[in-house]
């Protein structure tokens, strides 16, 4: 490296008397950088056995908490920095606003030593201000040093390695066992584009077999909620429960890359999988109820006359309400908001919407109404 490294990036300021500039300040996104470089050194560059790897592992970490210590302190300095620059001027300015008028204006010689012991006064701050900036001065001087030789040793030793590469493959192990709606899109598919990087550790062939898994149950998994959140398919919603199946039955096939679910991961499948086949019934409920509206003849009284608003939503109410009674004993005592629409985003949002349509002009036809009863089931 040359001696342009360690002007990484500065700001000047005027010394106390105003003279000479130095360069003293710190750049964060120098810090930074230098942070994200050391969180992926290893060191020795390459390990032979655990204990060395164990060593370099170490030495890692020791490496990452002592740059985020110097970059701590450095912003703890120039914190005060700025504060005792300021202060300085301020005490600068009192001090020549005295002099002007001690030069000024006739007064008593006791007026004369007590103006001259303020004078003196604040020359003393000034002198306490100007120590404490050199010495501050120092120190900043000294963090830069460190730092540079940090950089110095990540020019030399390079900034990736097997045993980052180690800790990484070891960390992406636990994706495999968190649920589905746990885990992030980009996490899987950048996983996924870089496999190539792990293909010296040990059980790679396997861990392959397992990110691509994981990445097919994601993506279904996605598609299921993406259904359930939009307008009734049919043929979508039965082909998504036919890959579930599978994934139901928790088999397991390693040769082909299949294998079973852990109880979080099976239980959200399962549920996924019920919330989709109660889609259909949901559907026909809501169109139920919303015929059930536009038949009853007290209400279509009610909205030919188009007077009494209130009396036509207190009827309307009597079918929608906040929850439809159940009719099944296999339903175990839910109602029809509790087995369908709790379940199904979709139909959950048009119940509401249905409601508040009612509410707001019960003597129109809803837009989710034609929505809803436009489905032939």
């Amino acid at each position: 490296m040359n001696n342009d490294s360690m002007n990484n990036v500065f700001i000047t300021m005027n010394d106390m008397n105003g003279g000479n500039r130095i360069g003293l300040c710190w750049s964060r996104l120098r810090v930074m950088t230098l942070c994200f470089m050391l969180s992926m050194l290893a060191y020795p560059m390459y390990a032979q056995n655990s204990k060395e790897v164990e060593k370099a592992m170490k030495r890692n970490e020791s490496l990452k908490q002592q740059i985020q210590t110097l970059s701590d302190d450095n912003t703890s300095l120039l914190n005060k920095l700025n504060e005792n620059k300021k202060l300085l001027q301020q005490r600068k300015n009192r001090l020549q606003e005295l002099k002007i008028q001690n030069e000024r204006t006739n007064i008593s010689p006791e007026q004369i030593n007590e103006m001259q012991n303020k004078v003196d006064s604040l020359e003393k701050d000034n002198n306490t201000l100007k120590t404490q900036y050199d010495s501050l001065k120092k120190v900043m001087e000294k963090k830069a040093a460190e730092l540079y030789g940090l950089n110095l040793q990540v020019s030399e030793m390079g900034v990736y390695s097997d045993i980052e590469t180690k800790q990484q493959y070891e960390q992406n192990q636990a994706l495999f066992s968190k649920r589905f709606s746990e885990l992030d899109n980009q996490q899987v598919n950048n996983l996924v584009a870089h496999l190539a990087d792990f293909q010296k550790m040990d059980g790679y062939a396997e861990f392959e077999k397992k990110v691509k898994f994981m990445q097919q149950n994601k993506k279904l998994y996605d598609e299921c909620i993406s259904a359930l959140n939009n307008k009734y398919d049919a043929v979508k919603v039965q082909q998504l429960r036919d890959q579930l199946l599978p994934l139901r039955e928790n088999k397991e096939n390693k040769e082909k890359g299949f294998y079973k679910l852990n109880t979080a991961q099976f239980n959200e499948i399962d549920s996924t999988d019920i919330r989709l086949s109660r889609f259909k019934g949901g559907m026909g409920e809501l169109q139920d109820i919303m015929k059930k509206v536009n038949n009853d003849p007290e209400i279509n009284r009610l909205r030919t006359e188009g007077k009494n608003r209130n009396a036509c939503v207190e009827a309307m109410m009597k079918f929608v309400g906040n929850e439809p009674t159940a009719r099944k004993k296999e339903w175990k005592n839910q109602s029809v908001v509790e087995r369908y629409f709790n379940m199904v985003p979709y139909l959950d949002k048009a119940y509401k919407t249905y409601k508040k349509e009612l509410s707001d002009k019960p003597f129109q036809t809803t837009d989710i109404e034609k929505e809803i009863l436009a489905f032939e089931l």
